[in-house]
This record gives C-alpha cells, sequence and structure tokens, in this order.
C-alpha cells in the first residue's frame, strides 16, 4: 500500500517536471522570436537611410543633367530665333553713316629749340680770366665768348718744347748707337715712340688762340655755365655755354616704330603749348632719322623726327614742351562711320558692320577700311549709304535678318 502511494507520487512530479519543461522552450521559443523581429526591425531601420541618400543622389543627378541639354539648347537655339516682337528682340545702339572729311593724325610731344645748338667746350682747363657775353645775347660765327689765364698755357708750351727737344736728343744717339751695333733694335724703338708723343704735344698747342674761346655758329646764346676766376671744367658736367639759331625753331620728338611708317618728309603738323595759349602754330616734317633708339625705361623703339616751326615770331620759346599733331593721311567727301560700329567676322577674318533696316532687322555688309581717325572711319563700300543706321559693339552672335530693338536710352553717335 505503501509502495502504490509512493509510486503514485513519483508519477505525478514527473507529470510536473515535463510541463515544466514544454513552457520554459514554449518561453524560449518565444524569446526568441521577440529577438529576431528586433533585429530586422533594426537592420531596415540602417537600410532606409542609405536608400534614400541613394534616391536623393539619383534625382540630382536627372536634374543636372536636364538643366545642362536645356541651357545648352537655349544657348544654341535662342540666337536664331526670331521672336519678331520687340519684347524679345536683343536691345542695341546704333550710330549713322555719315558723309564728310576724315583726318588721321599722330599726336606727338617734345621740346622746342633752335634749328641750330652748340654746346660748346674747351679741352684746356685754366683760371677763366673773361667772360665777354650774358644769356640772351646775339653772337656770331667766330665771335669770342671768354678767355683763358694764357699765362699758364705758354708755360706749359715752353715746358712740352723743352721735353720734345730731350726726346729727340735721346732718341739721335740711341739710333747713331744702333747704326754702330752697339745698342739693341728695341732700345731705339722705344725712343722713337717717346719723341712722337713728346711732339703731338708741342702740335696740340695753337698758340695763344685755344686760351680764346669763341662760339662755331650765329645765334643766340641760351646757357652760360661758367664764371670768372673758375676752370672751364667747373660745371657739372655742362658746357661752358650753349647757342642757338633761334631764327626758326623746331620740335624735336619720338616716333613709335608702329607709326613710323605712316611719317613722311613734307607732311605738316598743328602745334599747341602752354606758353601759345589758345593760338596753335603751323609745322612740317623735315627730317627722320635713319636709326632709332629705345624709349626711355621701356623695350620699345622710337624713331627722332624733326618738326620745323613755320613761323619765325610764333611766340614759342625754346626749352618749352610743346603737342604736334602731324597729319599722316586725309580723305574728303566719304562715307563714315564710327569706330565701334567695325567688327571681324569670326568666320572670315574680314571687316564688317551691321546696318538696322527701317523693320529693325539686321544686314551683314564686308567692308574695307581706309583714314582712320580718332573715333570714325572711312568705309569703302557701294551697300550702305549716308544716313543708314549701323550697330555700335555688334557681337559675333548677330546674323542677318535678325530683329533687334533700337536702344534709345543713349546718344546715337554722329
Amino acid at each position: 500500500m505503501e509502495n502504490t502511494n509512493q509510486n503514485s507520487e513519483n508519477a505525478s512530479g514527473n507529470e510536473k517536471i515535463f510541463v515544466r519543461e514544454d513552457l520554459y522552450k514554449k518561453y524560449e521559443e518565444k524569446l526568441s522570436e521577440a529577438d529576431s523581429k528586433r533585429e530586422a526591425k533594426k537592420a531596415k531601420k540602417q537600410q532606409k537611410p542609405r536608400s534614400k541618400r541613394r534616391n536623393i543622389i539619383k534625382a540630382l543627378a536627372i536634374i543636372i543633367a536636364l538643366a545642362v541639354i536645356l541651357g545648352a539648347a537655349s544657348a544654341f537655339l535662342l540666337p536664331k530665333l526670331n521672336l519678331g516682337g520687340a519684347g524679345g528682340a536683343t536691345a542695341v545702339s546704333v550710330g549713322e553713316v555719315t558723309r564728310g572729311d576724315v583726318e588721321e593724325i599722330i599726336d606727338v610731344k617734345g621740346e622746342v629749340g633752335g634749328s641750330e645748338k652748340a654746346e660748346i667746350t674747351s679741352s684746356l682747363n685754366y683760371e677763366i680770366t673773361q667772360i665777354l657775353v650774358s644769356e640772351g645775347d646775339r653772337v656770331s660765327k667766330g665771335q669770342v665768348l671768354a678767355v683763358l689765364d694764357s699765362g699758364n698755357l705758354i708755360d706749359d708750351y715752353r715746358k712740352a718744347q723743352l721735353q720734345a727737344s730731350e726726346a729727340k736728343r735721346i732718341y739721335d744717339t740711341k739710333l747713331s748707337l744702333y747704326n754702330e751695333g752697339a745698342l739693341a733694335k728695341d732700345d731705339v724703338l722705344t725712343a722713337k715712340s717717346a719723341y712722337e708723343e713728346a711732339a703731338i704735344t708741342v702740335s696740340s698747342f695753337d698758340g695763344l688762340d685755344n686760351t680764346k674761346i669763341k662760339s662755331p655758329i650765329s645765334g643766340t646764346v641760351t646757357r652760360v655755365n661758367v664764371t670768372v676766376g673758375r676752370n672751364p671744367s667747373d660745371t657739372d658736367g655742362q658746357p661752358m655755354f650753349v647757342v642757338e639759331n633761334l631764327d626758326r625753331l623746331q620740335m624735336n620728338v619720338k616716333i613709335g616704330e608702329y607709326d613710323i611708317s605712316k611719317i613722311k618728309v613734307g607732311q605738316t603738323a598743328e602745334i599747341s603749348s602752354q606758353v601759345l595759349g589758345d593760338k596753335t602754330v603751323s609745322g612740317e616734317v623735315t627730317k627722320i632719322s635713319p636709326t632709332g633708339e629705345k624709349k626711355a625705361d621701356s623695350t620699345e623703339m622710337v624713331i627722332p623726327v624733326t618738326i620745323s616751326i613755320n613761323s619765325q615770331d610764333s611766340g614759342l620759346i625754346a626749352g618749352v614742351t610743346a603737342k604736334a599733331g602731324i597729319l599722316v593721311a586725309k580723305s574728303e567727301k566719304t562715307l563714315v562711320v564710327p569706330s565701334e560700329a567695325l567688327m571681324q567676322d569670326a568666320q572670315t577674318g574680314k571687316t564688317c558692320i551691321f546696318t538696322v533696316s527701317k523693320d529693325n532687322t539686321l544686314k551683314k555688309v564686308f567692308v574695307e577700311t581706309g583714314v582712320e581717325a580718332a573715333f570714325n572711319v572711312e568705309v569703302i563700300t557701294k551697300k550702305v549709304n549716308e544716313g543708314d543706321k549701323v550697330v555700335l559693339s555688334p557681337t559675333q552672335d548677330m546674323t542677318d535678318n535678325m530683329t533687334v530693338k533700337i536702344d534709345t536710352s543713349g546718344q546715337i553717335a554722329e
């Protein structure tokens, strides 16, 4: 009986253990399922931003590609469209074809001076005892301007004569010894050279006449740079005297190498200067240097040109700066357009203009240019007439029959 009860209790205990194990397995399965769902949800959350980013990048790429295509299409098509209405037409400024005279002038600056100029110095450096002229005095060729101390010159001349005489004696003695075979040839040649140098020194003295400083030209004394009691070299590198022929003034100018081919002897020039006020005087190109020289502080080459001033009583003063406009070309009663109306055609390289018709459409006209002034140019063509309107500052995208709108906000060039 006791065994039967004990067996029943054991069976009941085992049954409880099986039930608990079953519940534990179900609980573990539920936990595992919950963990799997959390992991899947977490992975999904991580994937969403990446896919969103990819979609955004793709959308931006498509938008950029469309913008590029539309931009290229509009750049190609819009200039070719003739919209017909003023609202869609290109606005242009216009000038006018006129008939008149056109002149090409090269402007230069230079110093006014005499037609002849002499800067007078002395090879002697003795004390100046007399100065016989002042600035502004008129002198003739050969006239004495100053006198040097002749006493020192005479002393030097006598010393030079004595040295030459002694050198001659030594040379003669050595020559005799050489002829007798008692002296080497080199010694004779050295003595001969010393004698010749002494003789040249004596011949350089031209008596007392060298102490008289004379003018080599007729003209006006424009500078006196010496004083009595000083030596000719005491002038800080300046000449003792400057004498100029002021009876006919001239301008000394420099012409750039790019313009010199246009300059010819005989061309006229209009000259102005502050000393003249509003007055101008005429001049003429009288000399073109055969050689060029470098412009100061530049690599550009310039060519000296002389412009003679026609009037003797012009009012100009030697030493002042003046401006000359040299007339190099002129055309009369010819067709003229503003310089900014010209354009070089990109395809042909030829010069052209665009005329504007009454219905505001363009016409490209190829032209030859003639005389070029500062702001206007002569055009040689039979396809334009006086009074025609021309586009100012045309562009390469302009074409025949293109409709434009005239900009009236500015002044029409004449």
